[in-house]
């Protein structure tokens, strides 16, 4: 039996493909620990896995409802910090607690460096989980950022991502530097995102191939697997025959979903926007948010509002979704086959380069937030068929050929870093 510890930071979006991964791996009978905030211990405990408290609720809604998280300029600063350092220190003094040294392995979210320190310190096999294709640089084809960098040729391209590191990245993360000093490394890394924080035994992109291809100047020890779609649980869930009575009802007349995922709670004029555009359109809609108090008070017959429903339920049933360009919810739009129309959020790290992935599939488009009215989101829902069944149909069935692989793929992986297991 492997003992794998997983660390998983963020919202939902970010929990629940790990969880999905540690049930996976726990019916491969291995002993399963997996650190994240307390908002997530119904949904690791419910899955059968060790769950292990990083953060309060509390600390949770603080981050949720901190306007930095939110800045265009801010926001990955505050992500550093109150995301990536959060709690590194504890997560270490746990990992070293319950490492059996040769029979322990790590699965890490990209946004913890518990991994890449616990591997430098420990010397624990580690594996980095990359859910999102804008984690890998590539000075050949870049990712689309939120920021707006300017991007040119190879070297221009180098040079954008030495200042970002300088002025942007570094200067948050130093506290990486005095942590690595307190176990005796006491030479700084300099740039962490450029080596240090993709050494590790494997980089697994959780993306297929056709998502987002590999570039010649991504992490040599990179593997592609596919999107691990798992709904997950939520705190306070919408009884299943109150969604499901409306789909019945407008069976005829599919309704549109909107929703801003689970880490943005004050999205106001957001839902506005689009309660107004079904009333343009006199067409049934679903707003879904956690998040009651962003709701319009006021809402038509055909509009409603549900806390949770599972993706993977609601979504083959729509018309369209309306979508701020989480992976997890793109993912579930092209397993659903269902047109989606992105709008970034401000501060979304990887939302503009997921929405322009989902543009080059020809599965969606991409509209700017600033600039959003209800009668352009309502000429976009009216567009929505526009984007080929044909295509949505290819990526689905595509989907559904390699979902009963993907699992055990990422497994596979990660069990051969021990060297003694099936996978090898």
């Amino acid at each position: 039996m492997l003992r794998v510890i997983i660390i998983s930071k963020g919202s939902a979006g970010d929990i629940n493909p790990y969880t999905g991964i540690g049930q996976a791996l726990k019916e491969r009978g291995h002993d399963v620990h997996l650190i994240a905030n307390d908002h997530f211990r119904l949904t690791i405990e419910k899955a059968g896995l060790n769950f292990i408290s990083m953060g309060t609720e509390d600390e949770y809604q603080q981050g949720i409802d901190d306007p930095r998280a939110q800045h265009p300029r801010k926001s990955f600063q505050f992500l550093c910090k109150e995301l990536f350092l959060a709690h590194v220190r504890k997560n270490l003094d746990y990992i070293h607690q319950i490492n059996v040294h040769g029979d322990t392995a790590i699965l890490a979210h990209a946004t913890a460096p518990e991994g890449r320190l616990a591997r430098e310190i420990f010397s624990i096999p580690t594996v980095l989980g990359v859910p999102q294709p804008m984690w890998l640089r590539s000075a050949v084809n870049p990712p689309k950022s939120s920021l707006n960098i300017p991007q040119g040729g190879v070297r221009w391209n180098r040079a954008m991502y030495c200042l970002v590191d300088r002025f942007l990245l570094d200067p948050p993360l130093k506290e990486l530097n005095i942590i690595r000093a307190e176990y005796g490394f006491k030479e700084p890394v300099k740039r962490f995102f450029k080596h240090w924080w993709f050494d590790v035994d494997l980089v697994v992109g959780l993306f297929p191939k056709w998502f987002a291809p590999r570039q010649p100047d991504w992490p040599g020890n990179f593997a592609h697997t596919g999107f691990v779609l798992c709904d997950g649980v939520a705190n306070e869930e919408t009884p299943e025959h109150e969604w499901e009575a409306m789909l019945k009802e407008y069976d005829a007349m599919p309704p549109v979903v909107f929703t801003t995922g689970t880490p943005f709670a004050h999205e106001e004029r957001f839902f506005q926007i689009e309660v107004d555009a079904c009333r343009t359109l006199e067409r049934p809609g679903i707003l879904l948010t956690p998040y009651s108090a962003q709701v319009p008070a006021s809402l038509p017959a055909y509009v409603r509002h549900f806390k949770f429903v599972p993706f993977s339920k609601l979504f083959p049933r729509v018309f369209c979704v309306v979508h701020h360009g989480g992976i997890n919810t793109v993912a579930a739009c092209l397993a659903a086959g269902v047109p989606q129309i992105i709008v970034p959020t401000k501060g979304g790290f990887d939302q503009v380069d997921n929405g322009r992935r989902v543009e080059t599939l020809g599965v969606g488009c991409m509209l700017s937030r600033a600039s959003l009215t209800p009668s352009k989101l309502a000429d976009a829902i009216l567009s929505a068929e526009a984007y080929t069944g044909d295509k949505r149909a290819h990526y689905a069935r595509e989907m559904e050929r390699v979902r009963s692989t993907t699992l055990p793929t990422i497994c596979d992986l990660i069990e051969k870093q021990i060297g003694r297991y099936p996978g090898c």
